[in-house]
């Protein structure tokens, strides 16, 4: 199932550290300015079961917050 995440941070080097990380990991990744923030849109491809989208929003919520930035949720592809 295709899925994109949304996480927003106040600064760009912020964004755009959380861009290089996800884009380690072989996510699809936007950096956008969102004034007055900077989006990073992340579009993966999962799994269609609960526990990889659980896997994969506890880990952009821990992302985010660890760089100082907010998780503002998901959506997903409807087929």
């Amino acid at each position: 199932m295709k899925v994109w995440h949304y996480l927003y941070f106040n600064t760009r080097p912020e964004a755009a550290s959380a861009t290089d990380r996800l884009r380690t990991t072989g996510n699809s990744v936007e950096l956008r300015q969102s004034d007055p923030q900077w989006l990073v849109l992340v579009e993966q491809d999962l799994p269609a079961t609960n526990e990889a989208l659980e896997g994969s929003i506890a880990h952009m919520e821990s992302l985010a917050e660890s760089l100082g930035g907010e998780y503002d949720g998901w959506e997903r592809e409807v087929s």
